[in-house]
């Protein structure tokens, strides 16, 4: 820690900062290195020290491999000073080693591995707490289990995650109601939290309400009781969890309550306090709490929450140059599409259809961001149910036609066969389009193409809008062949 407070301010960009303090932090390590290897093992804690702070500046890099390679450095330093020179003391500094680099190879994507060190850092506290009992080291024992179960929800793996996750809340109420060790309470929470986004993965929405309940009740109470604010983000991320699951549940107008709640605390923390970096959560909360509102019937009240969201993601675009941000405005217009259209506006659909579609051509024809593909074909699609309503059957099917080709380089020449069943279901709707123009003969070719795709569909997905498209695909066929 003592060669952070060497390093002097510089200037110049972060980055450049950033590679600056690791030159100054191999000098250092050379130095260390060579005092160790010529036998002061004084400095070994130094040393362990140094790896740790290294291990940082390369995450801060996003150099993760080599942040594993400083974590090693570390654990094997600790390990030798804890157990060949009974420097039991250090042990919580092995076990932080070992927290944080689970926690970095779950960054990477390593979970099978972050999964075998969070096991390493339990049996070390077990051992710990074996030869003298500490809340530390319960508290210890609790974030490895958090942290196996968050690897297993990212694995979905979503009953053991609950398994593990359940193991640290038991440890966590333990410490809080009995012992008195209240940092924990924050971390409880936490684990409620998590534990929700297992229960709503496996559609269990009633458990999920219940959990999300305890959650809400701790971060209330830490922001509002005493008076935590550093504790108002987490508090409105309860809001809004507890908002999604009554919208899973057909509460609605009770979700939008909750939503609201969410939205005072996030608009406060960007507008009064000018803290940015809430701005994008903000933007998806007006979005999520707009949504509901369309399915109440709200039609302007839900218009406006959307452009709110979008005015909110387009500041970041073109006064933070979040550029990346583009596809979100473009999700947004493809809803407000949608609302539009339910209202019988059918010119105002149109128009903001367009403005999806724009940015969705920019992104993929020339900036060659081919990532966003889907969105285009989704956004052609979403025009032709417009333009349909609208009679304008030919144009529809020209974009009918765009879409399809999209799908078929996604699937054909990609191989990406998850997209074999949206291509099947944009086929269909071409054909009942023909239909409807009394292209009999096109429409037919077209489905008896599309039902035996959607029949393997079927069975390889078992996805229920297949099904019904299928059933319709062959109830119109079978009307052609009986007038034929």
């Amino acid at each position: 820690n003592e060669m952070i407070e060497l390093i002097p301010e510089r200037e110049g960009s972060r980055k450049a900062q950033i590679l600056v303090d690791l030159e100054v932090f191999e000098n250092a390590e050379a130095i260390y290195f060579e005092l160790a290897k010529a036998g002061n093992t004084d400095v070994l804690e130094d040393l362990a020290s140094l790896y740790f702070n290294k291990a940082s500046v390369f995450i801060s890099l996003d150099d993760l491999t080599s942040a594993l390679r400083m974590y090693d450095k570390v654990i094997n330093i600790y390990d030798k000073l804890v157990f060949n020179e009974n420097r039991t003391e250090l042990a919580s500094d092995l076990v932080n080693a070992y927290l944080d680099k689970g926690h970095t190879l779950q960054e990477k994507g390593d979970f099978q591995f972050a999964l075998a060190v969070y096991d390493q850092t339990i049996k070390l506290l077990k051992w710990s707490n074996e030869r003298e009992y500490s809340a530390e080291n319960a508290n210890g024992i609790a974030k490895a289990y958090m942290n196996k179960g968050v690897a297993n929800f990212l694995l979905q793996n979503q009953q053991e995650a609950i398994s593990f996750i359940d193991q640290a809340i038991e440890i966590w109420v333990r410490l809080v109601d009995q012992e008195g060790f209240l940092q924990a309470e924050q971390l409880l929470g936490l684990a409620y939290l998590s534990k929700v986004n297992s229960l709503k993965a496996l559609g269990e929405n009633a458990l999920a309400n219940e959990t999300i309940d305890k959650a809400l009740i701790i971060y209330e109470t830490q922001v509002h009781q005493k008076d935590n604010k550093n504790m108002r983000h987490r508090l409105s991320m309860v809001y809004e969890t507890k908002a999604a699951i009554l919208g899973d549940i057909g509460e609605h107008q009770e979700a939008v309550l909750y939503y609201d709640k969410a939205i005072r605390i996030e608009e406060n923390l960007f507008h009064q306090e000018g803290r940015s970096e809430f701005a994008n959560e903000l933007a998806v909360t007006y979005l999520n709490k707009a949504n509901s509102l369309v399915i109440l019937g709200e039609y302007e009240s839900a218009l406006s929450h959307y452009n709110k969201s979008m005015t909110t993601w387009e500041r970041l675009i073109y006064q933070e140059g979040r550029s990346e941000l583009e596809i979100n405005v473009a999700f947004v217009y493809t809803l407000i599409t949608r609302v539009h259209h339910e209202m019988g506006d059918y010119d105002s659909a149109i128009a903001y259809h367009d403005k999806a579609i724009e940015i969705g051509e920019r992104l993929v024809n020339q900036q060659k961001k081919t990532e966003f593909r889907p969105f285009l074909a989704g956004a052609y699609q979403n025009k032709t149910l417009t333009l349909i309503q609208l009679k304008l059957h030919t144009d529809a099917i020209s974009l009918l036609d765009k879409a399809i080709k999209i799908r078929e380089q996604l699937v054909n020449d990609e191989g990406k066969v998850e997209f074999l069943g949206d291509l099947a279901v944009i086929k269909k709707k071409k054909a009942d389009v023909l239909l409807s123009i009394g292209e009999v003969n096109q429409a037919k070719s077209v489905l008896e193409a599309v039902i035996p795709i959607l029949e393997s569909e079927i069975k390889r997905t078992d996805r229920g809008n297949l099904k019904n498209c299928l059933a319709t695909a062959m109830e119109a066929l079978n009307r052609i062949r009986d007038t034929q």
